[in-house]
């Protein structure tokens, strides 16, 4: 009778038994150790991800800090154009009016 035929009383049978479950084991263990070297890779990545991120987002917000800045600036140089233009454009009425008086007479 051959230790493979499953006789479950022999000695020989039971180490091959053992030595099967001690391969399935050293095949978990294995895929263990592999799964724990990729998350270490994963966590390693995710934060040198969320690092730049991070800083992207802080260069954002340095930039946004002066971009409004400078459109604060912008809206007043503007305003100073428009009431120039404003004022322009009254005192070119007014002339004009008083030219036109001049010119051809008042009301009436």
């Amino acid at each position: 009778m051959s230790p493979t035929e499953g006789n479950g009383n022999t000695l020989t049978y039971r180490v091959m038994i053992l030595e099967r479950e001690f391969e399935k084991l050293e095949n978990q263990v294995e895929k263990y150790v592999e799964i724990r070297e990729q998350v270490a890779v994963l966590r390693a990545e995710f934060h040198g991800f969320s690092t730049a991120i991070e800083k992207r987002l802080n260069d954002l917000e340095t930039n946004l800090g002066s971009d409004i800045s400078d459109y604060n600036d912008d809206v007043k140089g503007l305003r100073k154009v428009l009431i120039g233009a404003a004022i322009t454009v009254m005192l070119a009425a007014v002339t004009f009016a008083i030219t036109s008086l001049a010119v051809f007479g008042g009301p009436g």
